[in-house]
This record gives C-alpha cells, sequence and structure tokens, in this order.
C-alpha cells in the first residue's frame, strides 16, 4: 500500500489539499496500477517556529527579507 508524507509549510488551505491529495493519488494510480483505496497521504503542516535554515527559525529569516 503506497503511503505519501507531505511536510509543507502551514499555507495551504483545504481546497489545495484537496486537489493535491486527488492528483497525487492519480498518479500512484496510473504508475503503480493501485486501487486509488490502498493510497494513503499524511499532511504534515509545518509552522515557520517548527522550521530551522542556516540556524536562523524561518520565521525569523521572513521577517528580515
Amino acid at each position: 500500500m503506497p503511503v505519501i508524507h507531505i511536510n509543507h509549510r502551514a499555507e495551504l488551505n483545504k481546497e489545495q489539499k484537496r486537489e493535491l491529495s486527488k492528483k497525487m493519488t492519480d498518479v500512484f494510480v496510473d504508475v503503480l496500477d493501485k486501487d486509488p483505496e490502498l493510497v494513503e497521504i499524511f499532511w504534515h503542516d509545518i509552522e515557520d517556529h517548527n522550521f530551522a535554515k542556516g540556524g536562523k527559525l524561518l520565521e525569523d529569516r521572513l521577517k528580515t527579507e
């Protein structure tokens, strides 16, 4: 059973997640010939204060841009 984990900044709305979920499932069905009911997708929304790059929180990096 395909399991997809998506780590993304918490900026997507539900409609965008619905559309992406459908399209990603369709790709797995087309390429792997799987039943769409077997494809599981987990969304991991990451807040800007929970991600760092170059030693700085993304939240702080965005303030200086």
